[in-house]
């Protein structure tokens, strides 16, 4: 307790920075432990498919090549990347619970191909940049 005294009497700057510097390093510790832990709940994993995404965006967030998502809905060119499931269920006559229904059927059935053949991903690793020198 004297090294606190005297630490708090002799050099209060230096132990106000340990204790501010502590109390950060705290709080990051602490986001990154909760957001494990809301990340890998199970009551999120379920996606849910909103008139605002695009079949690529939901693709990729299911881990299925958008490719299989353009030919499920039967769209292509290149203005078809940019439509909103909004926009291909008003041009096809459905629902947008009919469009993300079938999304979401293809998705799954893409991914019990994947983990029928043993596959972890879908998508072939990334190259890594190469070192300047």
């Amino acid at each position: 307790m004297n090294s606190l005294r005297y630490l708090a009497t002799h050099h209060w700057k230096a132990l106000t920075l340990f204790v501010l510097a502590a109390c950060v390093v705290a709080f990051f510790a602490g986001r990154v432990v909760l957001h494990q832990f809301w990340r890998h709940d199970p009551a999120r994993a379920e996606f849910v498919i909103e008139a605002w995404m695009t079949p690529r965006f939901v693709g990729m967030r299911t881990g299925v090549p958008p490719e299989l998502m353009f030919e499920t809905l039967d769209i292509s060119g290149r203005d078809a990347r940019r439509l909103t499931l909004s926009e291909i269920a008003e041009t096809k006559g459905m629902s947008i619970v009919e469009v993300g229904d079938m999304l979401r059927d293809a998705a799954d059935t893409a991914r019990a191909e994947r983990d029928a053949r043993g596959e972890k991903n879908n998508r072939p690793p990334r190259p890594r940049p190469e070192a300047n020198e």
